[in-house]
């Protein structure tokens, strides 16, 4: 019965201190493909793309590794979602804009019209706007928390 309940509380506790998707930051390639269930796209030497769908918007998913693990989670919806979704990049910039301040609140920086930030505890955001050659490209970007001079000093 110890055993049990030992192990229930490990598993509890390995999900209740995941960060994002239930991944935490410095985890292997290999732990973050057994986690994720979105489908698996593209493996590259340090990251993985999945094909996902937010919010009835279509994306790709990239998880970013280097040699002490995962650093970074990031969502790239690109004008080839426009023809999918048939929302145009603008109202798709303004969609994630409203549910990344729904969930996490009011930007911490960066209320302009193509850049935000949020600093939480567990992990920061951020969301551009960007124009390139193919067209507006909306990024969500996580990442763990910047350090504090705190932290550094």
């Amino acid at each position: 019965m110890k055993i049990l309940l030992t192990i229930a509380a490990i598993l509890y506790s390995t999900y209740s201190f995941a960060q994002f998707r239930n991944t935490t930051w410095g985890l292997s390639m290999e732990n973050v493909k057994r986690i994720e269930d979105a489908k698996l796209i593209k493996v590259n030497i340090g990251d993985l793309t999945y094909d996902l769908n937010v919010s009835d918007l279509n994306c790709q998913l990239q998880y970013f590794f280097s040699k002490t693990g995962l650093v970074e989670v990031r969502y790239t919806f690109t004008p080839l979602v426009i023809d999918r979704t048939r929302f145009n990049q603008t109202a798709i910039w303004d969609k994630t804009c409203f549910n990344l301040t729904e969930k996490y609140g009011v930007p911490t920086s960066g209320a302009g019209a193509k850049f935000r930030t949020w600093d939480l505890k567990d992990f920061s955001i951020k969301a551009t706007l960007d124009n390139s050659r193919i067209g507006e490209i909306v990024v969500v970007s996580y990442s763990p928390p910047a350090a504090s001079q705190k932290d550094i000093l």
